[in-house]
């Protein structure tokens, strides 16, 4: 099951981006185009989030998994055909939102899985922190594997990521294990019922603050990078951030941790905010690898304590889509820190768009630090109330 699952995440969170951008380019000649046919996939992911999560909580891993992963990679393939038949950007766009709207939440299935595979408290911290680590390698490895596929040719890259990460989707499925339960349709209810915990509204709001960060790195540090000549080399800095990651992931699920998980999560966020305040200072892509290194070792912690916190603040019920919420907050966020950093960079210079991370990340310690009682005492009720 893990293994299935880290295949799909290195194929779709990781590679899938970088295969769709080469492709396109290649297709309709143009950067902005592809830009668009991500930008659809990424809002279409954001607003269909929390009703992904949805139908897994009401209707069972393999029923909600199977026609989710088939619908996206048919519209992955699609695009495909349509790219080779030249019949121009609009319907590569369109199709890109209806990829991002039926991706399947394998992430967020996984973690909802963990209490119930690993029901010791401890281990399951160390469980959050492994899977902290895979995001940490898909994106270290996705892009790598999707880049390698495409030296041959864009559509043999698409293709061959595309395929990867629809059998990972359905090796997971098979593996997955449902209760009695799952699968069977239950009573529907409120729309917003996730939304009734007021732990799950406070990490939506840390979720925001998360995503902006590292969104802004993505335009920030090839910015900065371009200053110097070469705005490729922007890449060695990201590749530092999710390095340290995966030794922080490592190092931090190695051991078991007595204090509690909120306090633990407003501690591991003010350690990556404070490392962070040195990356505007950065005057070479050197020195802000170094920077996003260390700020990177608290980046897994961070995400394997809010999958902590996730479990303890959702309602019944949602586990699924209280998840999806934070998935949508995040991309949310990272529109904004995308945004951001991208008008400070034309019009104020790297070192201002650098400075949006440190911003983004101070904002999510003081909604932590304000909502630490709000965290400890999160007993969601019953969706169905």
């Amino acid at each position: 099951m893990l293994g299935a699952a880290i295949i799909n995440v290195v194929a779709w969170s990781g590679g899938l981006p970088l295969a769709i951008i080469l492709y396109v380019k290649e297709v309709e000649g143009s950067y902005a185009t592809a830009g668009a046919v991500m930008a659809a996939l990424a809002l279409a992911g954001a607003a269909s989030s929390p009703w992904r999560g949805r139908i897994v909580d009401r209707h069972g891993i393999r029923r909600s998994l199977l026609p989710l992963t088939a619908v996206s990679a048919a519209a992955l393939l699609l695009m495909l055909a349509s790219g080779e038949s030249g019949i121009g950007p609009i319907p590569l766009v369109v199709l890109g939102g209806l990829v991002g709207a039926f991706l399947p939440p394998v992430i967020a299935v996984l973690r909802s899985l963990w209490s119930r595979l690993v029901p010791d408290e401890e281990l399951r911290d160390s469980a959050y922190a492994l899977q902290s680590v895979i995001s940490s390698v898909a994106y270290l490895v996705g892009p790598a594997l999707a880049a390698a596929a495409a030296s041959a040719s864009p559509v043999a890259g698409l293709l061959i990521v595309t395929t990867l990460g629809a059998l990972g989707a359905l090796g997971f499925m098979r593996a997955a294990p449902e209760t009695d339960e799952e699968g069977k349709e239950t009573e529907p209810r409120p729309v917003l019922a996730a939304l009734r915990s007021s732990g799950l509204r406070l990490l939506i709001g840390t979720a925001v603050s998360y995503g902006g960060f590292l969104a802004s790195l993505d335009v920030a540090a090839p910015a900065l990078a371009g200053e110097h000549g070469d705005a490729v080399a922007g890449g060695l800095a990201l590749t530092a951030l999710f390095a340290g990651s995966l030794i922080g992931g490592l190092v931090y699920g190695a051991r078991a941790w007595r204090s509690s998980v909120q306090r633990r999560y407003l501690l591991q966020y003010a350690a990556m905010a404070t490392a962070l305040v040195f990356a505007p200072l950065a005057t070479s892509i050197l020195i802000l690898s170094v920077v996003l290194f260390v700020a990177g070792l608290a980046l897994a912690p961070v995400t394997a304590t809010m999958f902590a916190l996730i479990e303890k603040a959702a309602v019944e019920g949602t586990e699924n889509e209280a998840t999806m919420w934070i998935v949508a907050a995040y991309s949310g966020g990272g529109a904004l820190g995308s945004l951001a950093a991208g008008v400070l960079a034309q019009h104020a210079g790297a070192a201002a768009a650098l400075a949006v991370g440190p911003a983004a990340l101070w904002l999510g310690v003081v909604i932590i630090a304000v909502g630490q009682r709000s965290l400890a005492s999160s007993q969601p009720a019953n969706a169905a109330a």
